[in-house]
């Protein structure tokens, strides 16, 4: 037997899913007391996903593999989904948004994010975004 732990929610626009590190649907909604404390990944399915099945899907699987490198960043997320254009971008707890691109790089552009955070947070100026879509020129983007 095993005990399984609730991961990430899952946001399809209509119904929200806990689910568990291996993707597997623990519950409909939120655990109680978890409502915000866990990423939640805001990608649309081709179905509603039932509790105790597993999701399998590329994009979110694309996702939660982005998610643990932010984890590993000592980064803390609050939504990470695919913009129109099939980017992913990332919205941390503290409100500032990370344009990630493509999936391609995304290895090289996530530990950027925190030195990028650590040399502006200096400043006086409030970031808004943090663009990495091009990796040799990342873009700060101050709030108005």
């Amino acid at each position: 037997m095993t005990e399984r732990t609730p991961y990430a929610f899952v946001d399809d626009g209509a119904t929200r899913v806990t689910i568990d590190h291996a993707l597997r649907v623990l519950q409909d909604g939120a655990p109680p007391g978890l409502d915000d404390s866990l990423p939640a990944f805001a990608i649309v399915l081709p179905q509603p996903p039932a509790a105790g099945a597993f999701i399998d899907d590329s994009n979110l699987q694309g996702l939660v593999g982005d998610a643990d490198a932010i984890a590993a960043a000592h980064l803390d997320a609050r939504t990470l989904r695919y913009d129109r254009f099939g980017d992913v971008t990332v919205q941390l707890r503290n409100g500032i948004t990370v344009m990630l691109g493509d999936r391609v790089g995304s290895e090289q552009k996530i530990p950027l994010i925190k030195p990028i955070l650590e040399k502006v947070d200096r400043g006086k100026r409030k970031v808004a975004a943090i663009d990495l879509r091009a990796l040799t020129t990342p873009v700060v983007v101050y709030a108005k």
